[in-house]
């Protein structure tokens, strides 16, 4: 279902500041470039049409895979990125780069097999396998153990993979070496050959992007892959089904929004970075109904003030609050909601806030809220405030705001723990 341009007319008539976590449009004419995730790819490509009609700015997003779209940004090729996988130790990122949680969804295990009716129930230890080329038939024992009420084929399993750095590729592994680490014996790769424990099994074919290894699937009779649901339920009628897959509460549970959903539900704080706003999936999750394979795909912005950052912010808000809500159910994506969407509008609310001359300002007599000056220094907790030069122009209110007293400058520590940041506040009249 696409929102009509009247319907998302009338969503951003109620506009909020920077800041709240609401939908921000400036209508600043921007083009934005995006880049990465082919995970998040349909989603993005519902949303971005409507983005585009209602805010005055055009977003266009190529995909490309994760690695790429983290490349493109670290190159400054791309304005934002997406991905599922974390920079890695030889990526350089610009220090005021910032993770925003934008959708979550189920890697499916989809599989195309004419012959194979009924619902295929598939455990960790057995993924592994079959992805590691050590369970190669249709009606291998141990996929007919899972199995009794199936009459399985006999048919060779061809195994479909991801040929670009992919984060779906990084959880997939990661997955496979949380869940059976007797059989995935290497360690996660976003480059998934190299993830292989003995390298990619005969008769294999590599593909690039989501729609690459669904599309190849929907064509190959006997293939299995690993991808997104969205992809997989495009190619349904190609025949291309998902499998239940075993989670550790013992259950065979179905890729959909809801038991995405209730992964996310049930994320330990643990797993919740927050200092970078990255979140890590839970593999080994008990929850009965949740999909033990389910990722977040985050977009990637920067905290540095500026017009196009503005515009960065105000589409991650649109994806998180109006577009993610109407879109990703029929599409296959679980929208963030609860606290983890909560944390997800904290993180987009800090983009373009470094050096924001709104957030440093106050007029004579009025008061400026600690939580602008975090985000200006783009810092996170409870601050100690302290004016350190200009005295006569403003001062500490209640410890954690600012007062102005008179029309000048003054510099204003922050300190957060350890960390200490000095801005320049302006008093205006």
């Amino acid at each position: 279902m696409r929102l009509s341009q009247k319907s998302v007319a009338a969503l951003f008539a109620a506009v909020t500041i920077a800041g709240t976590g609401g939908t921000i449009v400036s209508a600043k004419d921007q083009n934005l470039t995006g880049a990465g995730s082919t995970f998040i790819k349909n989603l993005f490509d519902a949303c971005i049409p409507e983005y585009n009609d209602v805010s005055g700015d055009t977003v266009s997003y190529g995909g490309g895979g994760s690695g790429a779209g983290r490349t493109a940004f670290i190159n400054g090729t791309a304005d934002f990125a997406a991905t599922e996988a974390v920079f890695g130790s030889a990526e350089k990122p610009p220090a005021d780069f910032t993770y925003v949680p934008l959708i979550a969804g189920p890697v499916a295990i989809a599989y195309k097999n004419s012959n194979l009716t009924g619902t295929l129930q598939l455990s960790p230890v057995t993924i592994a396998k079959i992805f590691a080329g050590q369970i190669n038939t249709w009606n291998h024992p141990e996929i007919a153990a899972e199995n009794p009420s199936i009459t399985l084929p006999s048919n060779n399993i061809v195994v479909v993979y991801r040929a670009d750095s992919s984060g779906t590729s990084t959880v997939f592994a990661q997955y496979l070496t949380a869940t059976a680490a007797s059989v995935w014996t290497k360690a996660p790769s976003g480059t998934f050959a190299n993830a292989m424990p003995a390298g990619a099994p005969p008769g294999s074919i590599a593909a690039p992007g989501s729609d690459g290894v669904a599309n190849k699937v929907a064509s190959t009779e006997g293939s299995i892959t690993y991808v997104e649901l969205s992809f997989q339920k495009e190619n349904l009628g190609d025949g291309v089904k998902a499998a239940s897959v075993k989670n550790a509460a013992g259950a065979y549970v179905a890729p959909s929004p809801i038991s995405a959903a209730a992964a996310v539900a049930a994320l330990p704080a643990g797993n919740v970075d927050q200092n970078t706003g990255w979140i890590r999936p839970d593999f080994a999750t008990a929850v009965p109904n949740a999909y033990p394979i389910t990722a977040l795909a985050m977009g990637i912005a920067r905290k540095t003030y500026s017009a196009k950052n503005d515009s960065v912010r105000d589409f991650f808000n649109y994806i998180l609050n109006t577009c993610a809500k109407a879109q990703a159910p029929t599409l296959g994506y679980a929208a963030l909601t609860g606290n983890t969407l909560k944390f997800a509008q904290g993180r987009a609310a800090g983009i373009s806030q470094l050096g924001n001359p709104a957030l440093t300002t106050v007029k004579r007599n009025q008061t400026l809220p600690g939580a602008s000056l975090l985000n200006a220094a783009g810092l996170s907790g409870v601050p100690t405030l302290r004016v350190t030069k200009g005295g006569n122009v403003c001062r500490v209110v209640n410890k954690t705001n600012i007062g102005g007293t008179r029309a000048g400058t003054c510099d204003v520590r922050v300190t957060v723990g350890t960390t200490n940041v000095t801005l320049k506040v302006t008093v205006t009249k």
